[in-house]
This record gives structure tokens, sequence and C-alpha cells, in this order.
């Protein structure tokens, strides 16, 4: 990813994953590759449960609330560490309190030790698409310093990302009568 300015997430010297939901999991697509010991994050081709990344829980905000019951009515949720929310009022409540935010933090969902942000990668209609976010050391990294440093690290990568976007080829339905969407 480019680095356009100090507040991109290689410069803060993290690992960068662009990931997507696809039913009742998060997709990692792309990952960034720090050159370090010890970076965190996940491969692109890993998938996890969505209720405990950082991005599930964001994606799950776009949906609607009767889609959203049904996703949670749907499964049982297991836990990976004590901090995982398996109750599904627990994540409705989770899921509901990020959609006024930007950003999304969970701590300690996956592994105890680790802490995930994410922010929503937006095509040009402003649809949410993916998510761009990093996995972190919890111990090396406070929320608020995850708050003021990593998250608009991120809004500025979605910025450079959001040109690659092409909501035509992702859904052939935003098309309009056959004319092309460019401006």
């Amino acid at each position: 990813m480019p680095a356009r300015t100090g507040r991109t997430p290689g410069a803060q010297g993290e690992t960068v994953n662009v990931s997507v939901l696809d039913g009742h999991e998060v997709v990692y697509v792309a990952r960034s590759n720090r050159l370090r010991v010890g970076c965190v994050g996940f491969h692109a081709g890993v998938r996890i449960p969505a209720p405990v990344a950082s991005p599930g829980t964001l994606l799950q905000r776009t949906r609607a609330d009767e889609d959203l019951l049904a996703w949670v009515a749907s499964r049982e949720f297991a836990g990976f560490t004590s901090n995982t929310l398996v109750d599904p009022p627990a994540l409705l409540t989770q899921v509901r309190a990020v959609r006024g935010q930007a950003p999304c933090v969970l701590r300690g969902g996956l592994d105890v030790g680790r802490s995930g942000v994410s922010v929503v990668l937006r095509d040009r209609f402003g649809e949410a698409r993916a998510t761009v976010g990093m996995t972190v050391q919890s111990q090396a990294w406070s929320l608020g310093q995850i708050v003021a440093r990593l998250v608009p690290a991120l809004h500025d990568t979605t910025q450079t990302l959001r040109p690659l976007i092409e909501a035509d080829q992702v859904d052939p339905g935003r098309r309009r009568g056959g004319q092309s969407d460019c401006r």
C-alpha cells in the first residue's frame, strides 16, 4: 500500500488486511507484508467466524435489523477466549454499538493477547464492500493509541484503495440501462 504520509499503516509498522463477509465468516482477501519478526495478522484466504473479529462485527452492522436477528438466530456461536461473545443478545448489542462509529476495535475475541481494529472500505456509491484492518499485540497498543494512531492510518489507506473498487464488477445490477456509471 502506497506510503503517502506518515500515517499509513506501513509507517506504523503493522500488517494490514482487507476482508469481506461471506455468510457467517470473515474472509481475508489481501494482506500487506511487513518485514519484521512478530508481525500478526491473517494471510489471504483465511476464514474465521465473523463475531470474533473486528471486520465481522463492522460488516454485520450494515445488515438491516431483521437480517441481523436472523443471522444471530441461525447458529450457535463458539467461544475462543473468555472475551468472545457467544450470547446472542450480547452479539446484537456489540454490532448495534458500532453502527454509530467509524472504526471497530475488538480486544481478545479470537486471541487474548491481540486486538483487532477495522474501518469500512466503501465503493464510489458509498456502500460498504470490505474492511481494512490490523491485528496488533494488545500489550503494545492501548485502546487510546489504536484510536489515535492506527484508525487515521486505516482511513488514509481506504482513501488510497477506494478508486480501485469497481462496484459494477462486484454487483453488475448496479448499472442502469447498460450505461456506464463512470463520472
